[in-house]
C-alpha cells in the first residue's frame, strides 16, 4: 500500500466502486479509504476462521451492511465490513459478549480491499449451504447466501460511528506502506547483477577454450 492511497479524499464507496466495476476499477479503488452508510444484516454474518492478530489465533467477522439510499434494481445494495478480529482457537468461532455489530445506523469508514479467491491449494468451501464459517473472504461465495447486491469490494474497518462498545472485534491495522515500484525494480536489478556476477567468467572461459 502507498502513502497515496491514504491521502484521497474519502468519499462512499458506491461511488468509488460503483455495481458492476470492471477490474481495472477494483484494482484503483484497493486501499483507499471509503465510507458506508447504512445498517449491519446482523443474521448474515459470517466467519472467515485461521487470521491471526499479534501471533494470535481468531477469526474475521465479516458483517454486510445495506447501504443508505441505495438499490440494484429491487435489491438493495450493500458492502461486506470485516468489523475485526475475534479470538478463536478453533474453526468454528462463536461471537464474543460485547461484539455484536450495532442495530442501527452506522457510518463506517474503511480500507476498500478485493476479495479473497481459492489458488492451486487452500480449503474448500461447501456449495449450495449457507455457511456460517468461510476459508476467506470469498465475495462470490457469500452473494450466494445473501440477498442484497454486493459491491466488489469489502471494507477493512478503521473507524464506525457509533463506536463498537467494547473491546472486540479489534480493528485489523491496515497494511504497512510500501516504496511502489522501486523495490521490486531494486529486487530486478540485484538479480541482474548476480547474473552477471556469475555468468561472465563463464562466458569468458567458454570463449578461451574455442
Amino acid at each position: 500500500m502507498c502513502s497515496s492511497d491514504l491521502a484521497e479524499p474519502v468519499e462512499a464507496v458506491q461511488d468509488v466502486v460503483p455495481p458492476g466495476a470492471g477490474p481495472d476499477r477494483l484494482e484503483a479503488a484497493t486501499f483507499r479509504l471509503v465510507e458506508a452508510r447504512g445498517r449491519y444484516l446482523v443474521d448474515e454474518e459470517v466467519f472467515v476462521r485461521s487470521r491471526s492478530l499479534d501471533g494470535r489465533p481468531g477469526a474475521w467477522v465479516l458483517t454486510p451492511l445495506v447501504l443508505d439510499g441505495t438499490a440494484d434494481g429491487a435489491v438493495p445494495l450493500a458492502v461486506v465490513v470485516n468489523r475485526g478480529w475475534i479470538p478463536a482457537i478453533d474453526t468454528t468461532p462463536d461471537l464474543p459478549a460485547g461484539a455484536e455489530a450495532p442495530s442501527g445506523p452506522v457510518v463506517v469508514t474503511g480500507l476498500a480491499l478485493p476479495g479473497e479467491h481459492r489458488g492451486s491449494f487452500g480449503s474448500v468451501d461447501v456449495e449450495g449451504a449457507d455457511l456460517r464459517v468461510l476459508a476467506r473472504v470469498d465475495l462470490d461465495r457469500l452473494q450466494e447466501q445473501v440477498e442484497p447486491s454486493l459491491l466488489g469490494v469489502y471494507l477493512q474497518l478503521q473507524d464506525q460511528q457509533p463506536a463498537e462498545p467494547g473491546a472486540l472485534p479489534a480493528v485489523v491495522p491496515p497494511p504497512p506502506p510500501d516504496e511502489g515500484p522501486h523495490r521490486s525494480y531494486a529486487g530486478q536489478w540485484a538479480i541482474f547483477a548476480v547474473l552477471w556476477v556469475g555468468g561472465y567468467p563463464l562466458l569468458v572461459r567458454r570463449a578461451a577454450l574455442r
